[in-house]
């Protein structure tokens, strides 16, 4: 499940759950967060907001790895933004 929010400083908060036995590759697309206009050549930075890193900069989409049962949380910025 991926889950998504905007923030008030023009980004967005995206949480990916995955609920399976196993590892699963996640993707966000840009193009679905609600309440941006983001299309698919936006260019985004993500922050993983567990580990308080950026991990780089991404456009259309952002996929994450995520463990067995676990949640990735990043946090999503526009470029006019940083």
């Amino acid at each position: 499940m991926v889950f998504a929010r905007p923030t008030a400083d023009g980004g967005a908060a995206v949480a990916l759950f995955n609920g399976k036995d196993d590892a699963v590759k996640m993707t966000v697309d840009f193009t679905t967060v609600p309440k941006r206009t983001w299309g698919k050549s936006s260019k985004l930075k993500v922050r993983d907001m567990w580990a308080s890193v950026d991990i780089g900069d991404f456009t259309g989409s952002y996929s994450a790895t995520v463990p067995s049962h676990g949640t990735v949380l990043v946090k999503l910025t526009p470029e006019a933004s940083y």
